[in-house]
Formats: structure tokens, C-alpha cells, sequence
């Protein structure tokens, strides 16, 4: 069974599957935006005997969604609908795709490949390079037993107390956690919220990648890898710490 990824323009998607064994992406084709459009992908997820769908969602450099997301979020609704009726069985999952588009136009510029033919295909690279993050993001966890991220949801703040914003989020479990709002920032154009629990302030910070789930929604997942952790706290010296949290 195989993975199709869709990079999901305004007048194409480009769409990339993954080997059998869900290691490498592939791009396939580029389907024309319009009618006839989900008929096409429908076909592919037969062909390839694909059990998962990953769309890239676009964000803008700060995380946060804008217009192009949410007709993203539009289209894959109206797919997930299609897939209910047709291969109840075939999931759709969300992935950040920021800089996609970037990283497949610079590898089409180095191979030389011309104008006309960079537009032909970059949506389809630029899809097989979304996949393959997803793909390698799968193979860390699954090797390192995290296949079950700690994610929460920040469900409110309760406003300041001494000068100190206060935030409850909440598990996949419905527990609540309460938290001090220490710092905002971004490392390497992700965004991080680093936060202090009340139960053990004296422990020292927590820090979270603020994500998108599959259902296109916020959340915030615990960074447990000792070096991904030690580049947010390394860049707490460079950080102007002028953003604000966004709800």
C-alpha cells in the first residue's frame, strides 16, 4: 500500500506517490485544476492502491493559515467526501509545505531544465518533495517510538497574572495542563512556544512545535529530541522576543 501526496495549486495539483514500503516519493503527474479534477485523483488512488492521502497546506512564514489554506482545507473537504463514498478506507492528512515550490524550482534550475518545462512539471516535484518530508518524519518517529506524538491544544489563557500570561492546554486525552507563556519564537522557519508548568516551574521551560494536524487544526507538539530542543534554547540570545501569541 502507498502514500499519494497532492501539492494543490490554483490551476494544478501536482501529486507524487511513495514505494510499497512508504520510504521514497516519487512525483507522477500534474492534473489540471477544473472538473474532472477529483475524478482523475480517484483513479490514481486505484492505481497506486493508496491507503493515505497527505495534502501540503500552505502557511506563511509566521504558522500562521491565510487564504490559500483554507481553499486548500475547501478542497480537501470536498475530497474527503468523495473518498467517504468511494474508499472509506483512504485517510487524508494535512502537511506544512512551505518552500516546496522553492526547494523544486531550485533542483529544476540546476538540472537545466528550461522554462517551459519547469512549469510543465515543478508542481509534481514540488509535491514529491512533501512527501518525502512526510515520509522521513514517519521513518524518525517509527525508530525512535514516538509513532504516538504528545500533542495538546491550547483550549484558553487565562489572562495575566503579575505580568506572566497564563494558557491551559489540553491533551489527547482531554487533561488539562496548565502553563506559564514564557517566550514566542522561531528557529529554522518553524515556530516554537516555549512554556514553564506550573506544577514544577522550578523545572525549567517545555517546548513545543506549533503544528497543523490532520484535521487542518493547531496544535502544539512536545519537543523531545535533545538537539531539536537545544537549537530553540540556543536561539533564545538571537530571538527580539516582539511577537505576540497568536490564538
Amino acid at each position: 500500500m502507498r502514500i499519494l501526496a497532492l501539492d494543490v495549486g490554483t490551476k494544478t495539483i501536482g501529486v507524487a506517490v511513495s514505494d510499497p514500503l512508504g520510504l521514497i516519493a516519487q512525483p507522477v503527474e500534474t492534473v489540471g485544476r477544473g472538473e474532472g479534477e477529483l475524478t482523475r485523483l480517484l483513479e490514481l488512488v486505484a492505481q497506486y492502491e493508496v491507503e493515505e492521502i497527505v495534502v501540503g497546506l500552505p502557511r506563511r512564514t509566521d504558522g500562521s493559515l491565510g487564504p490559500e489554506a483554507k481553499a486548500v482545507q475547501e478542497f480537501a473537504g470536498r475530497l474527503r467526501r468523495i473518498l467517504e463514498a468511494e474508499c472509506p478506507l483512504v485517510q487524508i492528512v494535512f502537511w506544512d509545505e512551505r518552500f516546496t515550490t522553492v526547494q523544486a524550482e531550485r533542483v529544476l534550475l540546476e538540472a537545466d531544465v528550461s522554462r517551459a518545462g519547469r512549469r510543465a512539471v515543478v508542481d509534481q516535484v514540488a509535491a514529491g518533495f512533501l512527501l518525502q518530508s512526510y515520509l522521513d518524519r514517519r521513518m524518525r518517529d517509527h525508530l525512535s517510538g514516538k509513532d504516538k506524538r504528545d500533542q495538546f491544544k491550547l483550549v484558553k489563557r487565562r489572562g495575566a497574572v503579575m505580568d506572566e500570561e497564563m494558557i491551559v492546554l489540553v491533551d489527547e486525552e482531554g487533561l488539562e495542563h496548565n502553563f506559564t507563556l514564557y517566550r514566542i519564537l522561531e528557529v529554522d522557519n518553524v515556530r516554537y512556544a516555549l512554556l514553564v508548568p506550573e506544577e514544577d516551574p522550578e523545572g525549567g521551560v517545555v517546548a513545543f512545535r506549533l503544528e497543523v494536524d490532520e484535521d487542518g487544526e493547531d496544535v502544539l507538539v512536545m519537543v523531545e529530541e535533545d538537539d531539536e530542543f537545544d537549537r530553540v534554547v540556543n536561539a533564545l540570545d538571537e530571538d527580539d522576543w516582539g511577537e505576540d501569541w497568536e490564538e
